[in-house]
């Protein structure tokens, strides 16, 4: 399949080159407008402080707490039995506090696209994002009632979700470039 097409499907110039030239607009704004402060919050998002973006390592926290969850879930179902409910509810829980530094990070990266191209992509892959977040917080949520069946399956449409958008952004930095500096020791 070739990835060209994809993107070209997935983020289509039609409805998300407004939306993202009007979201990094806001986003610009609240960085610029916030003064010194605001350009020490975009810093430390962006890694500054690491020597690279901060984006990638932190995605790692929500994918792995889910990957976690989404295994013990599957073998509770397997098994007819809630013995590993408690390890996958709070694998779900520590993801979910992943995922607001992931999509701080993200969004601080995502805001500096000039590529229109990346721009779509990212405005794609930060609304799968939201949706996969949401899919697993109401499946969190649910698990406190009980209702572990339909728990695990907002868990599991939520991970297929949130795996397809890691897909997207590993598009954006190997094959369009996002982030990446082929200087030694810069950004």
């Amino acid at each position: 399949m070739n990835a060209d097409i994809v993107m070209d499907v997935v983020a289509p110039p039609a409805w998300t080159e407004p939306v993202a030239s009007d979201l990094q607009h806001v986003v610009r704004s609240a960085f610029e407008t916030t003064g010194t402060a605001g350009q020490a919050v975009k810093a430390f998002l962006q890694g500054d402080w690491l020597g690279h973006p901060l984006h990638p390592v932190v995605t790692d926290l929500p994918v792995g707490a889910w990957t976690v969850s989404t295994v013990l879930d599957a073998l509770d179902a397997a098994s007819g039995k809630d013995t590993y409910a408690r390890g996958a509810d709070a694998a779900i829980g520590i993801g979910l506090i992943g995922a607001l530094g992931s999509a701080l990070s993200g969004v601080a990266d995502w805001q500096s696209a000039d590529d229109g191209k990346v721009k779509r992509v990212g405005l794609v892959h930060g609304l799968l994002n939201v949706t996969a977040t949401t899919l697993f917080g109401a499946s969190w949520l649910l698990r406190k009632g009980k209702n572990r069946g339909t728990a695990r399956t907002l868990a599991f449409l939520g991970y297929g979700i949130a795996f397809f958008s890691a897909y997207l952004g590993g598009e954006m930095v190997y094959r369009m470039g996002m982030g990446v500096t082929r200087e030694a020791g810069g950004r």
